[in-house]
């Protein structure tokens, strides 16, 4: 691979780690080591949500459809932040489908400006439902989500801040070492790099945890490490 940039740096620095420098002894090809450095920075963002996005347009504008509640969301996206609506500038409450059900009984049916969504694991949905009047106008999302491009020869620079570069690298050893190969399954020193890597960036979310932060209503937020 002809590598440059920021991966470059972090290839090298995952080598070093795994005492894999001298090329004809190398047991780790570059392409495994590219695809360990990807996983770790998904890893990373999964746990430190350090990647907020406003400005990617496919992601974060939705145009707004008369009779139309519900809109898709990007499987890079991990939650909703905040959503305003182009026709007012104002935010939209994020709610759960329980307190809708509680407080506003005939939230399903209600028609006009919306002031209100719940977040689903692929899409989300306003109400009231919009009517003819706000056609046209815009849902603007403030989200945190993944990388969007894996790092390639193309592309160089990890999208999360500079401060995670050295977790990163942790969680691809932790994940070369697991390499089922005579030279290069090393359980015991995988689970030390995981720790270390835990340690530092805190826990992956289990299903249930990140079921909550997308449901979650406006102003509450579960802590984690940044």
């Amino acid at each position: 691979m002809n590598l440059s940039g920021a991966l470059l740096t972090l290839v090298n620095q995952v080598r070093s780690r795994l005492n894999d420098e001298t090329p004809s002894e190398q047991r780790w090809s570059d392409v495994d080591i590219v695809a360990a450095i990807n996983t770790g920075e998904r890893e990373v963002t999964r746990r430190t949500y350090d990647i907020e996005d406003s400005t990617t347009a496919e992601i974060c504008t939705h145009t707004i459809v008369t009779d139309t509640a519900t809109y898709s969301i990007s499987n890079k996206v991990l939650f909703i932040k905040r959503m305003e609506c182009s026709y007012d500038g104002l935010p939209l409450e994020k709610r759960t489908r329980a307190w809708l059900d509680e407080n506003r009984s005939s939230w399903k049916v209600d028609e006009g400006l919306p002031t209100d969504f719940i977040e689903g694991k692929t899409s989300f949905t306003v109400t009231p439902i919009p009517t003819s009047t706000y056609n046209g106008y815009f849902f603007y999302l403030v989200v945190v989500r993944l990388p969007l491009v894996d790092l390639s020869e193309t592309n160089a620079t990890p999208e999360v801040h500079a401060k995670y570069y050295d977790d990163i690298v942790t969680y691809a050893c932790y994940e070369l070492k697991l390499k089922r190969d005579a030279d290069t399954f090393d359980p015991d020193g995988a689970w030390v790099l995981y720790r270390k890597f835990e340690a530092s960036v805190g826990p992956r979310p289990d299903g249930a945890v990140e079921k909550v932060i997308k449901e979650e209503p406006s102003g509450l937020r579960i802590q984690v490490r940044r």
